[in-house]
């Protein structure tokens, strides 16, 4: 039992051992990557809703974090202020993906729009997260192209 221990303990053991686990933690560590087409249909609900001034509509596509943020007369009244502003959307298509998933974070998905206007094109960039099994909008920003 003795050469059993020693062999273990021997340092060229320990550096292989040291490397399996380390490699293991990191590996059981790193958030999943999030569902694309999922988030698409999210962002594009979302875009929909916007579209027809649905404002009540896109509750039900944001995380809990961000839907209670502010009130749903401000965000309201924001939206009413960029499209008074921007125009009613016309149209929109997907410009980018982009993964964010970091050690120790939770996993992210930012999908970039460029999203005509009546007036003006924007571009939305909506971040989504995993909230409760499902996709949900953290953030959504707007801005001028």
């Amino acid at each position: 039992m003795l050469p059993l221990i020693d062999s273990i303990l021997n340092p060229s053991t320990m550096k292989s051992l040291l490397s399996f686990f380390l490699l293991f933690a990191l590996v059981s560590c790193t958030p999943e990557k999030l569902d694309e087409a999922e988030a698409k249909k999210t962002a594009e609900s979302t875009l929909e809703a916007l579209k027809v001034e649905n404002y009540d509509a896109l509750y039900a596509f944001y995380a809990s974090d961000f839907a209670n943020s502010e009130s749903a007369e401000e965000r309201t009244n924001k939206y009413k202020q960029i499209f008074g502003a921007t125009g009613k959307i016309v149209s929109y298509e997907l410009t980018n993906t982009r993964h964010i998933a970091q050690v120790g974070d939770e996993a992210e998905l930012i999908l970039t729009y460029k999203v005509k206007h009546e007036r003006l094109t924007t571009q939305m960039d909506f971040t989504l997260m995993k909230e409760e099994g499902r996709l949900a909008i953290s953030a959504l920003g707007i801005q001028n192209q």
